[in-house]
């Protein structure tokens, strides 16, 4: 009879533990996470960092560099159909190849619970790294203050793009080369 009454009683807790409706508090500690995390992959996608991600929960962020506000439907639009030179897609199509290699061997090393070391990747899968994390070599090149080039991410140009000059620029000579 004791055990059929705690039974009853710790069943009746779980049920209200599982059905309690979340607080409000807690909902908004959510949506201020999402809003930092969306903040810190724009600042990725302009150089530093790790990953990429997108996320339509806040319709404007704080570009974290240029302490300016970015319109994220305007960033999904140029994602979307802004034309882009055959060259720097090459090159970051050359460089996705290397860098999934890279992510390969890495989740290798986690599996068999070795020390990471850069000796363990060969020069062109550190130089993916580099590129698509921003760093080294490609820091400076996908600055927003720089003007577009090769060694420019997607994300990175079209952060760059925001800027009407620079968009104007580069569509003259788009038009130009591809005329």
């Amino acid at each position: 009879m004791k055990n059929g009454t705690r039974i009853f009683i710790l069943s009746i807790f779980i049920a209200i533990w599982i059905c309690k409706p979340i607080p409000y508090e807690t909902l908004a500690y959510r949506i201020h996470q999402r809003e930092e995390i969306l903040s810190k992959v724009l600042a990725v996608a302009q150089g530093g960092g790790q990953g990429e991600n997108s996320n339509s929960f806040v319709s404007n962020v704080l570009d974290l560099k240029n302490k300016k506000r970015i319109s994220l439907s305007f960033h999904r639009r140029l994602e979307q159909h802004f034309p882009d030179c055959n060259e720097r897609m090459a090159y970051q199509q050359r460089q996705e190849k290397f860098y999934e290699s890279a992510m390969r061997k890495k989740r290798e090393i986690k599996k068999l619970r070795i020390q990471e070391i850069p000796n363990l990747y060969s020069k062109e899968e550190l130089d993916a790294i580099s590129y698509f994390q921003g760093t080294g070599f490609y820091i400076k090149h996908q600055n927003p203050k720089v003007k577009s080039n090769i060694f420019d991410t997607r994300q990175s140009f079209l952060l760059k793009m925001h800027d009407p000059i620079s968009r104007e620029n580069f569509l003259n000579s788009f038009n130009r080369r591809n005329n």
